[in-house]
């Protein structure tokens, strides 16, 4: 027992040694030291950029005139000397006004033509797409003011025109000159009216030359229907302007079945009276009235003559707008017809018609229209007067 007991006690003492002495715990390692780490380098980044952009494509802008219609008012018939003139420009003038638009003629003729300037006036827009062709009816009827007239074409715009006699005509077994027609008999001569641009010149180679007519008929249309009575018979006095005499009555001069008289002719640039270089071989009044009398005419008769009859055939045929029309829509047209009287095709066929005229650009001639439509008060009352007592006029 006593063995078995020394034996437990061994056997304790050695575990209790073996667990009390274990090896020493070594010191705590500290791991190594890193090295610190610079940041990371970020690229930079750039802003961002829009995706390119196509630079804007330029839309051409639509011409003024393209797809348009322009009327070309006539203010008298069909078939006389204005309305051929106005037929020939609509079917040119197309190919020069940007945008090619169409253009037609509507002739108005009711009031021996006024209702048309009335109509152009006071009715249409100002907006170029309604425009005059006039006659000189208009605007004799613009200075004398007679009771129908509320247009005042000084306001009126105009862009294009031509300076054209008158030509005086009758049949041969009244007159083979106009020495004879000093002593013809049954003379008849029918215009409009008295206070017209067609008729002023027939009256006023009677206030100067002193021929006879027996009777007046008054209330046609226009060239055109005077013509037809003139051929027919039912008048045998007649004026036409020197367009439509090339036009119309040249044939029948060539035939011998008409004569004719004497011309109005037109200004030079000083002034005087010459023929008109579209009917160089017709003497003009003044030539026939030194021939007849002896001297050249003068005196206030003759005044009115130069003024009302020959001055203002710078206005025989011209194109005019309503008051207002924009200055952009003028500059069109003064472009226009500057490029049409540059063209060779028109010009051919203007001068087969009117030989030796030019077209009047009133763009280069500031002023002369209205300048033409003021003349001299004193002329002015002595031609009223002389209409009203002699032929019948009615003024305001």
């Amino acid at each position: 027992m006593k063995k078995v007991l020394i034996t437990l006690v061994v056997i304790m003492f050695v575990i209790s040694s073996l667990v009390g002495c274990k090896a020493p715990e070594a010191p705590p390692t500290t791991p190594p030291a890193v090295p610190p780490t610079a940041p990371p380098i970020v690229p930079p980044v750039a802003p961002p950029v829009a995706p390119p952009v196509a630079p804007p494509v330029a839309v051409p802008e639509e011409p003024y005139y393209q797809g348009k219609t322009i009327t070309m008012v006539n203010n008298t018939a069909p078939g006389g000397g204005t309305d051929i003139w106005a037929r020939l420009l609509a079917r040119h003038l197309p190919k020069f006004i940007p945008g090619s638009p169409a253009v037609i003629c509507r002739n108005m003729t009711a009031g021996g033509g006024i209702v048309a300037v009335n109509y152009v006036y006071e009715v249409a827009r100002p907006d170029g797409l309604v425009l005059l062709s006039g006659s000189l009816t208009p605007v004799v009827m613009n200075v004398l003011r007679t009771s129908d007239v509320t247009y005042h074409m000084e306001e009126m715009p105009c862009v294009l025109g031509f300076s054209g006699a008158t030509v005086l005509v009758t049949k041969p077994e009244f007159a083979k000159d106009a020495k004879d027609l000093m002593d013809a008999e049954g003379l008849i001569f029918g215009r409009e009216g008295p206070a017209t641009g067609s008729a002023l010149p027939v009256i006023w180679a009677i206030e100067l030359l002193g021929f006879p007519v027996e009777k007046f008929v008054w209330g046609y249309t226009g060239g055109g229907p005077a013509r037809l009575a003139f051929l027919s018979g039912e008048i045998n006095i007649h004026q036409e302007s020197v367009l439509g005499y090339n036009t119309s009555l040249l044939p029948y001069v060539e035939t011998g079945e008409v004569v004719a008289l004497f011309q109005s002719g037109i200004l030079d640039t000083e002034g005087n009276v010459i023929r008109d270089p579209s009917a160089p071989d017709i003497p003009t009044l003044e030539e026939v009235y030194e021939e007849i009398h002896g001297e050249l005419p003068s005196g206030s008769t003759y005044d009115v003559y130069k003024v009302l009859v020959v001055g203002m055939r710078n206005c025989g045929k011209y194109l005019t707008f309503p008051p207002g029309t924009p200055d952009h829509i003028i500059d069109i047209w003064h472009r226009a017809v500057r490029d049409m009287a540059n063209d060779s095709e028109f010009m051919e066929q203007f001068h087969r018609m009117s030989p030796g005229v030019e077209m009047l650009l009133y763009e280069d001639f500031p002023g002369l229209w209205e300048s033409t439509l003021n003349p001299p008060a004193g002329v002015v009352a002595l031609a009223k007067k002389v209409l009203i007592e002699k032929y019948g006029a009615v003024f305001d």
